[in-house]
């Protein structure tokens, strides 16, 4: 849910508050530093070649929040699969360059139970 967003008075450089469950989460398009050095230049995915996050986010049921992403743009970057730690989960890709985890936990395991898997999982 988009709360607030503005644009700079040049019209570039737009700025918005989301709300993805109970979290807060702002977003700027890439600009420039500032002249006067008080704000940091933000570059955009595309510009650096690579996401240097990842953002991961825990939803009721994935298999119908990866398909609502794909469906309003985002590109499939990893196919839902059940995972050896007790999660459902796959990644896509925004339409900024975004890379994002989905997931729903289907098993609360111990953290013995997690390497047991994972060892068992990459032989």
């Amino acid at each position: 849910m988009v709360l607030y967003e503005s644009a700079m008075p040049d019209g570039n450089g737009i700025h918005a508050h989301l709300k993805v469950g109970k979290t807060m989460i702002m977003i700027t398009d890439e600009r420039p530093p500032s002249p006067d050095g008080i704000m940091l230049g933000v570059a955009a995915p595309e510009s650096l070649g690579a996401t240097t996050t990842i953002l991961e986010y825990y939803v009721d049921d994935v298999d119908v929040a990866y398909q609502r992403a794909i469906d309003a743009g985002a590109k499939p970057m990893l196919p839902i699969c059940d995972a050896f730690y007790g999660d459902r989960f796959g990644w896509v890709l925004d339409p900024f360059g975004h890379l994002w985890a989905l997931g729903t936990v289907k098993e609360e395991l111990t953290p013995e139970q997690v390497h047991q898997r994972m060892v068992a999982s990459h032989g």
